[in-house]
Order: C-alpha cells, then structure tokens, then sequence
C-alpha cells in the first residue's frame, strides 16, 4: 500500500507563496504526534538530511537540494479546556483567530490576516497591530530530533519582536501550544479585527506573490520608512520589484529564483545602510540547512 502521506520528488516551489523552491526527495506530511516519531526514525535510518515547514508563507526554499527531506507539520486540531485552547502547529493563525474573535477573546484581532500557522507563527513570534502569538501563550509541546517530546514554558523561549529562541537554538519539532484566553467585548473586538483588516488592504500589496514582511523594523523606525526614503520605492530588479505600495514588501515575478530574490534582499540592506548606518534585519526565513529554520533543520 502506498503512503499518500509521502511525496516523492517534491517540487518544493508548489509550497512556496512565491513559487520558489528546487525537489527534494519527499515531501513527509505529518498528522500526529506517532507519525511525526516514525518519520524522525525513517529519516534518521536512511541518512537524510531534513528541514520542517508550516505553510510557507513568509518562507523562502533553496533552488536545489540533495539527500533531502521536507516534513510538513499538518496537526490541525483544536481544543477549547475551560480558560485554555490547546492548538496543533499547522492550524491556520487565520483560522484560530477567526474560532476566537467569534467566541469573544481578546489579542487575537492583530493576528487574524497573517497567512501562516500556528508553528511558523510561534517560531518568529508573528504579529501585527499591537498583538503578537506569544502574548497568550502558554507553553508550547515540541519533539527533539531523537524522538522525545518536551514541553517549553513560554518564559523560557526568549520572546521578543519578530524573535524567539527557536530562531537560535535548535528546540526541537514544535507540534502544540497553549494559550490561556481572556473574554472582552465581542463587539469592541470585531470592529477591531474589520478595522485591520481594511488598513491591511489599503496599505499593503492584495494578490501579489510577496513573502510579507522583508525585514523587522529596526529601533529607530518603520523599514518601509528608510527603503522608501533612499529612494527605492517600486525599484526593480529583474523578477523582483519594491511594491509601490508598501516598500518592506519585495514583489516577486514567475521564475524568480531563491538567489536572486536574496541578492536583491542584500542590495536593499547595503543601500539603506550606506545611507543611515541602519542595518536592516531580514525577516523572510530561508530553508538553507545551514541554519536553524521552521521548528529544526538537520543536515547529516
């Protein structure tokens, strides 16, 4: 019986948001804790090389790889316990906030147009609109690469914007959280979410291959302030454009390659750089295996 849970030979750019991303050797998608063990087993026995990803939405995939494994966290329940909601890594951060502004509670309305999941969302602490993921949270339910489960308290993941220590530490698969919730106006609330919704669609590029945010906003202002203000606002390069509309957005063409979209990332940095002595921190993650990436990266 063939496993419809594997992919042989997966173009990973049919993940991508911007189509970008070389075949790996399968695509693993993972629905449970047991699965997620026997596939660390499966990978570990073969020697592979592997990387974890949610939905990829602010992710951007290697032109090629070798001897390697893409595992797809799609854990999607879940559960209501009393003043607690336990969510599985590939829930749709839309999905969960929509359940939750429905029901009244309250720091969620930022999070309800971000694209990810819960996993990815966690991983770079997402957020928008003065709410981020890790204001609630709890704890969060992770498997190490040897296959045991360990559970992190969230003052022990080094939150902050755009940050966590998943980014430099290798934590292990995140695969659950929890989040304590807090009633509020459910009225209050739902103007809120529709309030950030249009500001979204006003100022942000709609039905654009982008990959969200470029770079954090560094202390001393907004990123789309100093890129606009050194003159690159709708600069071009290649299959790669700065939106007109927001210039921390890239916009990003059919057959654009992971390079060249990185090249032109590089360029956006020494420019604003040369011009304020700001250095730009880039936001999009890559899937390198050189460096940690959504949940864990391990190349053998």
């Amino acid at each position: 019986m063939i496993d419809k849970r594997i992919y042989v030979d997966y173009p990973m750019k049919k993940s991508s948001y911007v189509q970008i991303g070389g075949k790996v050797d399968a695509k693993i998608e993972i629905h449970s804790i047991e699965e997620c063990y026997k596939t660390l087993q499966k990978v570990h026995q073969f020697g592979l090389s592997y990387f974890v990803y949610g939905k990829g939405s602010n992710l951007l995939f290697e032109d090629e790889y070798q001897n390697t494994v893409a595992v797809h966290i799609a854990m999607k329940n879940i559960q209501i316990i009393n003043d607690y909601v336990i969510v599985d890594a590939g829930v749709s951060l839309a999905v969960l906030s929509r359940m939750m502004i429905e029901q009244g509670y309250l720091h969620f309305t930022g999070l309800s147009d971000i694209p990810g999941e819960v996993g990815g969302a966690i991983y770079n602490n997402a957020g928008a609109f003065h709410d981020t993921i890790s204001d609630r949270l709890e704890d969060v339910l992770c498997m190490l690469d040897h296959g045991e489960c360990v559970i992190y308290s969230k003052e022990n993941l080094d939150f902050s914007y755009r940050s966590s220590r998943f980014q430099h530490e290798d934590l292990g698969i995140i695969l659950r959280a929890k989040f304590r919730l807090e009633k509020g106006d459910k009225k209050e609330i739902l103007a809120t979410k529709e309030k950030n919704h249009i500001y979204r669609i006003e100022h942000q590029p709609q039905g654009i291959r982008t990959l969200g945010s470029t770079f954090k906003n560094p202390k001393e202002g907004k990123a789309a302030y100093f890129i606009e203000q050194a003159g690159l606002k709708g600069f071009k390069k290649g299959k790669v454009k700065i939106s007109e509309k927001h210039a921390n957005f890239l916009e990003i063409e059919e057959g654009a390659s992971k390079k060249e979209v990185m090249n032109f990332v590089y360029f956006i940095q020494a420019i604003v750089y040369n011009k304020y002595t700001i250095l730009l921190e880039i936001e999009i993650e890559t899937k390198d295996l050189e460096r940690h990436g959504r949940g864990t990266t391990h190349k053998r």
